[in-house]
């Protein structure tokens, strides 16, 4: 019986039409190689490939994310009296949150050994936030793909 006889069911090698198809056997064999050539061949060689076409690398933003701070800083900064003005703020309160915008715009004076400490610091901070991170993959309250996207994330 095939299937388009009632009741019937498609028989092996038949192509959904009632026809049977030819060389079943090899079209099975074919894929079977295709498949195994895909996996074993291209798979492993598929990381070099990538490499070798040499992709633009994501470039570091610091410089980018500094500048935009300053601008944005500077625009603030020439804009505030007139802002204050408009809504009626003293000009003490004012010219403080011009001190406040300048304050954190200008870089802290440092000695060697206060940027070691700050370094130190910074460093223990990662190390807290490694260690929380780790934890949570460890207690499965997040997936490994979160655990090694963030890792991965922290280094760049």
């Amino acid at each position: 019986m095939t299937r388009a006889e009632p009741g019937g069911d498609q028989a092996a090698g038949d192509d959904g039409e009632g026809h049977v198809v030819g060389q079943h056997d090899a079209v099975v064999f074919i894929t079977a190689v295709v498949i195994v050539v895909t996996r074993t061949l291209l798979g492993p060689t598929l990381p070099a490939v990538v490499r070798r076409a040499r992709f633009p690398q994501i470039e570091d933003k610091t410089a980018e994310l500094a500048l935009t701070r300053c601008h944005m800083s500077s625009a603030a900064l020439r804009a505030l009296p007139e802002l204050g003005r408009q809504f009626g703020i003293p000009e003490a309160d004012t010219l403080r949150m011009v001190q406040d915008i300048e304050d954190r715009m200008a870089p802290a004076p440092a000695t060697a050994r206060r940027q070691e400490d700050m370094r130190q610091l910074e460093l223990a901070v990662v190390q807290v936030k490694h260690k929380t991170l780790t934890d949570l993959r460890d207690t499965g309250r997040i997936d490994d793909i979160v655990w090694q996207g963030r890792r991965t994330t922290q280094r760049q």
